[in-house]
């Protein structure tokens, strides 16, 4: 039996049973309407979504792709049009050629962003590359100290126990 084939046998004592059966059959219809209508609106919403995502990345593509290939009109500092070009190529040549100083302000050299990459890339290789050899030598200069503070500690005890 599928739910559309469902009977519905009762006895109902007192009440108009044409009225309950209308009340009923109009409740149900009700219920149904509203499921449906749920059911389609999700599907549309859905389908809409898709449809917007899919039209906003096509023009978000032709756009990053016009400005990749075309570049775009300069603006002075007041947002004035130049007339001069450039492209993404272009500006990111510029920036890292150009010297950026550090937030310091000790008169440190300047570097431009190829540099700086290239000084923190070399300090890593040899950080790491050095690294058991500076623990080597610093194992080594402590026990030199630890030795020569331990001589001198005890000359210093000898000295003014007069034990010589």
């Amino acid at each position: 039996m599928t739910d559309t084939d469902a009977t519905l046998t009762t006895t109902i004592t007192g009440y108009d049973v044409k009225r309950v059966e209308s009340m009923l059959v109009a409740h149900l219809a009700q219920r149904f309407e509203k499921e449906t209508l749920d059911a389609i609106q999700k599907e549309a919403r859905g389908r809409a979504q898709a449809r917007v995502k899919e039209i906003t990345a096509e023009t978000i593509d032709v756009e990053v792709r016009k400005v990749l290939t075309e570049g775009w009109e300069e603006v002075s500092t007041w947002g004035e049009r130049t007339g001069k070009r450039f492209t993404l190529r272009s500006h990111i040549v510029e920036y890292l050629k150009s010297e950026q100083r550090e937030n310091n302000h000790h008169g440190e050299p300047r570097y431009t962003p190829i540099q700086r990459a290239m000084k923190e890339a070399v300090a890593a290789v040899f950080s790491k590359e050095f690294e058991a050899e500076i623990d080597a030598a610093r194992k080594t200069l402590r026990a030199q100290i630890d030795a020569a503070v331990a001589a001198k500690f005890i000359e210093t005890i000898k000295s003014a126990l007069g034990l010589r």
